[in-house]
């Protein structure tokens, strides 16, 4: 699950939560990333985010299933 932290000067802070909880993401981009609090699929190769991999799994994931 992806969500935007904070936007400060053009550089946008996100979290990335896996579905099972068991670890976090975190970094920062001057790319704003379209999916917010959605369930994504990414690739972290050696634990950095690659900003250009996302792909959409399924939208408002959190709203759904974490009330």
């Amino acid at each position: 699950m992806l969500t935007l932290i904070e936007n400060r000067s053009g550089v946008y802070d996100y979290i990335i939560i896996t579905k099972d909880g068991s670890r976090t993401f975190t970094f920062s981009s001057a790319q704003n990333i379209p999916y917010k609090n959605d369930l994504v699929q990414f690739y972290a190769p050696g634990g950095q985010v690659d900003v250009n991999s996302f792909k959409l799994i399924e939208k408002r994931y959190m709203q759904k299933y974490l009330q």
